[in-house]
């Protein structure tokens, strides 16, 4: 079982909100909420991640135990050694992604029947390792039905593997929005990363002298980049 490492109980209370409350705001009951703040989280999925880290104000990083201590203080340091334009690039950015946090719908449509009637058919591009690596779709396209809320992307994949459990499950279909060449400002997000020709869904770690790909599986080592590998970002994993 999974334990979990940040304080859900404390941070509802500061918020002054009972189990009740926060498993009405993510579609659950308070026997549920109760084992999340026990860290049992082995069953989580990700829409439930999603929606009980807007309940609580937390990123879903921290729900899961996994957030760096230090960084909002690497974030600041990184800030500080922009110029002006990359600044306001960067400001923009992060504006956005707040925006796309917020309107993430608290609705949870309650599985019936009639649910089936909801799915659409969506375009699968290839799958994605979250294990060891490799190659993306060489253009062949699939359709699957896809049950639940989909954000504005600009490509779907599936996720092969289970090396970013409990947040992503295999076989999990995600959607990505494509990075430009000139956008820097990556660290800690969940990118597709293409390193030496084989493709992967990772955690992002910026360092001083290399980068990480960080799985959220802690039984999977992180994957060291340097600057002589092939390594390029192909998009952000939309949350």
């Amino acid at each position: 079982m999974i334990k979990l490492e940040n304080p859900l109980k404390q941070r509802r209370l500061e918020m002054g909100l009972t189990l009740e409350e926060v498993g009405k705001k993510v579609g659950v009951g308070k026997s549920t909420v109760r084992k999340w703040e026990n860290g049992l989280i082995e069953n989580m999925g990700r829409d439930k991640i999603v929606l009980l880290s807007k309940a609580l104000n937390i990123s879903p990083l921290e729900i899961l135990g996994i957030t760096d201590t230090d960084s909002s203080a690497k974030l600041t340091d990184v800030y500080d050694q922009l110029n002006e334009v990359r600044k306001n690039n960067v400001l923009t950015f992060a504006k956005k992604q707040l925006a796309e946090q917020n309107s993430i719908q608290e609705t949870v449509i309650p599985f019936s029947p009639r649910t089936k009637q909801q799915g659409t058919e969506v375009t699968i591009y290839g799958a994605v390792s979250a294990g060891t690596g490799e190659m993306l779709g060489d253009g062949v396209t699939t359709k699957r039905c896809y049950f639940g809320r989909i954000p504005h992307h600009d490509y779907a994949l599936t996720v092969n593997g289970d090396s970013m459990k409990p947040m992503f499950e295999d076989g999990q279909i995600i959607f990505v929005e494509n990075v430009e060449d000139d956008m820097e400002f990556l660290d800690g997000q969940i990118v597709i990363a293409i390193l030496n020709g084989e493709s992967y869904i990772k955690k992002l770690r910026i360092m001083k002298n290399c980068a990480q790909l960080i799985s959220l599986n802690a039984k999977y080592d992180p994957i060291e980049v340097s600057a002589d590998d092939d390594f390029k970002i192909k998009g952000k994993v939309i949350l």
